[in-house]
This record gives C-alpha cells, sequence and structure tokens, in this order.
C-alpha cells in the first residue's frame, strides 16, 4: 500500500472513530516477565540521537510524535533486526492519563507504566519481535505495575501481549456517538 493510501486510510479511521466507535479495550497487567529473546534482535532506547532511526517504516508525521512522547517524558524502545529499525513502543509513567484509545483515557499511578504506540514493521511481524520487546520493557520497569492495553479484536497483538507475561487485568465496552460516550467494565474470564 503506498504512503499516500496508508495516510488517507489512517485519517479516515481517526475521524470515523470520532463520530461512531463500539469497541472492547482489554487491559493487560505484565506479572510474570518472561525471558523471550529474538535471534538478530537488539533493543535500544529512543534518543534525540537514534530518533530517526524508525523512518525505515514511519513517517516524518510520527517521527515528529516520537519527538513530542519524549519531550513529554515518555520513554521508548526501538528493536532493531541487521541493524535496521523494526519497531517501537513507548511507555509513560505515572502520574498520568493513559489513552486505552484516541478519546478514552486512564489515570495511572506513581507506581504504574503504560506501553503504548506499539508498532513492527510489515516485513517483522510474526516473528516474535513485539513479544520480546514487551519482555525486555517488563524488566526495565520491574519496580512498577506494568499495563498494555489491546482491542478486543487484535488478536495478533493479545497473543503477543499474553506471551511476554501479562495476564488480562480488565475489560472496557466503549461506546462514542458523535461525542457521547459510553464507558462500561465487562467481566471477563481470567
Amino acid at each position: 500500500m503506498s504512503f499516500l493510501k496508508s495516510m488517507v486510510r489512517k485519517f479516515n479511521y481517526a475521524v470515523w472513530q470520532r463520530v461512531y466507535s463500539n469497541e472492547i479495550i482489554c487491559l493487560f497487567e505484565m506479572k510474570q516477565p518472561r525471558e523471550i529473546t529474538v535471534e538478530g534482535l537488539t533493543i535500544k532506547p529512543v534518543t534525540t540521537q537514534n530518533l530517526g532511526d524508525a523512518q525505515s517504516f514511519q513517517s516524518q508525521f510520527q517521527l515528529r510524535q516520537f519527538q513530542r512522547l519524549m519531550n513529554e517524558g515518555n520513554i521508548g524502545f526501538y528493536g532493531y533486526l541487521d541493524k535496521v529499525c523494526i519497531h517501537r513502543s513507548w511507555v509513560i509513567t505515572g502520574p498520568a492519563q493513559a489513552k486505552l484509545h484516541p478519546l478514552f483515557s486512564k489515570k495511572i499511578t506513581e507506581k504504574e507504566s503504560f506501553i503504548h504506540y506499539c508498532e513492527t514493521a510489515p516485513q517483522a511481524r510474526g516473528k516474535n519481535m513485539f513479544t520480546a520487546v514487551l519482555s525486555h520493557i517488563g524488566r526495565q520497569f520491574a519496580g512498577n505495575k506494568i499495563l498494555i492495553s489491546a482491542d478486543q479484536l487484535n488478536r495478533s497483538s493479545i497473543r503477543s501481549i499474553k506471551k511476554s507475561g501479562f495476564i488480562e487485568h480488565e475489560r472496557i465496552h466503549l461506546i462514542i456517538f458523535f461525542g457521547i460516550r459510553l464507558v462500561k467494565k465487562l467481566p471477563f474470564e481470567a
């Protein structure tokens, strides 16, 4: 898919989400970070010096977002395979508002960290990259309660999240219709 088509699709999705959304968000908590390694994968914190490394699979707009995240105190992690950046994940530590959805946030406390804004390059998907990065982050923030969320329909992300040591902590049904928001906690099978 071309860059322009991708940006149009993302724009339409972002606009549509503000008009109507009916999603179930699963919130997970890291219980026991697992030691997951992938041959050739190197994980590094994002710095001003390596911020542009993600341009191998991210747009200039996203790189500006990463700079904004860093300025706001978020901690980024890049995953490299053969010296090419193929993954990014960001962590915000409380007290802060963690966005579980573009229009829904959850307050996290001082001893909580929330992993968000994660993406793996298409050519590296299905190879445990995301799982290995989550495992690494879990060890880096071991003193905190570590949270991450995913849409219930995003089965591949949920598989990776569980594989890295997370268990489901909460399930939230979010309905948005022209700015009116209905939020309901749902029971779930642990």
